[in-house]
């Protein structure tokens, strides 16, 4: 059910109970006390409440939402203690409507299970393509039981297109003939231009500012923490696109590298940038700064952070990552590196190709694309190995 027959259905059938005191609920306890009052109006109505307790969540702050949350689970709780039956076909209609906020459609889901669970079961097929990720789970995760271990080739590969999540994604990819490109499936940006490092003592580097952050230039030269730095192409053979700074970059302390990729788009999309990385991140986006997470080696964990916010234009766009190395000395904390994917809000890879810059030359190519090594990269490999 939309949220506009929803608020038709409420005009038609007045309910005694006031959402307003729970959307407007603040920090430290600000309306607080008219938030509970009205709470406990709002559970009384019982199942009719629940339609737009579930509307309610589109827009709420997070301490409106978990009000409503509890709303909702009293309010099932009612209805079951009295042997009252919940709404199914109310709720499995917002369920499915993608408008509709998605932490509401998935509570709605939940009840659903709780209640009935076959009919829930039933309702999973419809969210294979669903712009929620915990739903579109649910659903790969019924489809990869039924395919069981030797599905067709077609199937496996339509799965294949539908998975988001790493682990689905990647046993996904164990039931099919042809080993998949997982690189190129999560939209993993494998072509960089890195420089530095630059010096930032007592972890000062992640606030103070250097030539790169005036935008990417390659041909530009800058004064470095080793001499002078200048950009020189990198590209992560990795599965997941992971570059290390400390292999390319060099092993330094108390450092700051910046990794720029040249992003080619047919046509204007919103996207997202999805992160990894033990270190300090900024994240540039044609020129916004669209993420920023001061924190060193805590994990370097898939998907890690999400930019939002971003939009692709046509032709060329521009992503820095600005990854930043505190002066811990514990073993684990040597780690310089990170890897970057561009994607859609669902984590689906989006049209893109990337650029290659090297000797003042531009070169388009397809994601992971294996290109022929430079002669520094070579003579690095030379020196690492001795």
């Amino acid at each position: 059910m939309t949220p506009l027959l929803l608020m038709l259905a409420l005009a038609a059938e007045p309910l005694a109970f006031d959402l307003k005191p729970l959307l407007a609920v603040g920090r430290e306890g600000v309306g607080q006390k008219e938030a509970a009052a009205a709470w406990k109006k709002l559970v009384a109505n019982g199942a009719p409440a629940l339609a737009p307790t579930l509307t309610a969540f589109d827009g709420a702050s997070p301490a409106a939402t978990n009000w409503l949350r509890t709303a909702v689970s009293a309010i099932a709780d009612g209805e079951r203690a009295a042997g009252r039956k919940l709404p199914l076909d109310e709720l499995a209609a917002f369920a499915v409507e993608p408008k509709n906020q998605p932490a509401a459609r998935r509570l709605a889901f939940e009840l659903i299970a709780a209640a009935d669970k076959p009919a829930a079961d039933a309702l999973l097929p419809k969210f294979l393509d669903d712009v929620s990720p915990e739903l579109r789970r649910d659903a790969v995760a019924q489809k990869l039981i039924a395919l069981g271990d030797k599905p067709a080739a077609a199937d496996a590969l339509a799965l294949f297109g539908k998975a988001r999540d790493k682990d689905q994604v990647e046993a996904v990819a164990k039931l099919m003939p042809e080993k998949p490109d997982l690189t190129r499936h999560f939209g993993y940006v494998t072509e960089w231009s890195l420089v530095g490092p630059f010096d930032g003592p007592k972890a000062s580097g992640y606030a103070a500012k250097y030539g790169p952050d005036a935008g990417f230039d390659p041909a530009a030269k800058f004064p470095g923490k080793a001499g002078e730095a200048a950009w020189k192409p990198a590209q992560s053979a990795d599965t997941y696109g992971e570059i290390d700074l400390a292999r390319v970059v060099g092993k330094h302390k108390d450092a700051v590298a910046y990794a720029a990729a040249v992003l080619v788009a047919d046509a204007a999309t919103p996207c997202e940038i999805r992160l990894s990385s033990p270190n300090a991140l900024r994240v540039v986006f044609n020129g916004v700064e669209l993420f920023a997470q001061e924190e060193y080696h805590h994990g370097n964990d898939h998907d890690q952070y999400t930019a939002r916010g971003g939009v692709l234009k046509a032709g060329e766009n521009v992503l820095v990552v600005k990854v930043c190395q505190n002066d811990q000395k514990e073993p684990w904390a040597q780690d310089w590196k990170f890897s970057a994917r561009v994607c859609d809000r669902t984590g689906g890879t989006l049209p893109l190709k990337q650029v290659v810059v090297k000797a003042g030359q531009r070169q388009t190519v397809e994601p992971g694309a294996v290109r022929p090594k430079t002669a520094a990269e070579l003579d690095a490999e030379k020196k690492e190995k001795k």
